[in-house]
C-alpha cells in the first residue's frame, strides 16, 4: 500500500476516494487508510471467509477506519449473483455452475453500478485484483468514461492474453496511459503492452503483473 500511495502522490492525484475490487483479507484498503487518513475507502470482497478476516483486521488498526467500508460483493459484467470458489483465501475466483471445487453463490454488480449505488460520482483510483475477471469489466469501465482518475490491475493468466489487450485497447483509447507494476516505464502501444505482458508471463503459469491506467490530464511520473 505504501508504494502505490507514493506512485499516487507521483502522479499528483489528491485521493479522496478509492475502490479496491478484490479486497480479499483488506491489506490494500486498510494500507491506503492509513496512507490517506481523509480519503473514502471502500473495499469489495465476494468472499464470506475472506470478508470475515477483512472486518477483524480493521477493528484492530491502531488508526482510525471509519472511513473505511466493506461492501460484500462479486464485480463482474452483469447485475445478478455468480459463484466463487471457497476456502481458496487470495485466489478465489468466480467459477462455472456445477464446479467440483467448492463453492458459494454471492451477489455480483457491475462497476459502474456499484460507483452509482455509493453515490460515487468519482473515484481518484480504483485496484482490481479479481483472478481474471477483470477483463470483464471492460464495458463498465468504458461506460464510467472520466469518471476515474487512475486504476491498478492484475493480468494474470486466469483469463486468455487476448481479452487482457482488448481491456488495455480499450482503457488507452479513451484517454489512459499505461505503465508497468512500479510506474517507471509508460508502455505507449499496445505491441509494447502485449510484449510486456508476454515477458511478465514467461517464469510460469501463475505469473502475475499489474498495470497502471492514468488518465493523460496532469499526469506526471517523474
Amino acid at each position: 500500500a505504501a508504494q502505490l500511495a507514493r506512485t499516487l502522490n507521483r502522479f499528483e492525484i489528491d485521493v479522496r476516494t478509492i475502490v479496491d475490487i478484490g479486497a480479499n483479507f483488506g491489506e490494500i484498503s486498510l494500507g491506503l487508510a492509513r496512507e490517506f487518513p481523509l480519503a473514502r475507502i471502500v473495499g469489495v470482497e465476494p468472499s464470506a471467509d475472506n470478508a470475515s478476516i477483512f472486518e477483524i483486521n480493521r477493528a484492530a488498526q491502531s488508526f482510525a477506519v471509519d472511513r473505511v467500508e466493506l461492501v460484500r460483493a462479486a464485480i463482474a459484467d452483469r447485475p445478478g449473483s455468480v459463484m466463487m470458489t471457497r476456502g481458496q483465501g487470495g485466489m478465489t475466483r468466480v467459477v462455472e455452475t456445477g464446479s467440483q471445487t467448492a463453492t458459494e453463490s454471492v451477489p455480483c454488480e457491475r462497476l459502474d453500478g456499484l460507483l452509482d449505488r455509493l453515490g460515487i460520482a468519482a473515484a481518484d483510483f480504483i485496484k482490481i485484483d479479481i483472478e481474471g475477471g477483470e477483463p470483464k469489466l471492460r464495458e463498465a469501465m468504458l461506460a464510467l468514461g472520466r469518471r476515474v482518475r487512475a486504476y491498478y490491475i492484475e493480468f494474470s493468466q486466469f483469463a486468455p492474453l487476448a481479452e487482457y489487450l482488448s481491456l488495455a485497447s480499450a482503457l488507452t483509447g479513451t484517454g489512459y496511459s499505461c505503465f508497468d507494476d512500479a510506474a517507471q516505464v509508460e508502455l505507449d502501444s499496445l505491441p509494447e503492452i502485449e510484449r510486456h505482458l508476454r515477458r511478465a508471463f514467461e517464469t510460469g503459469p501463475m505469473a502475475v503483473t499489474n498495470l497502471w491506467f492514468v488518465r493523460k490530464s496532469r499526469q506526471t511520473a517523474n
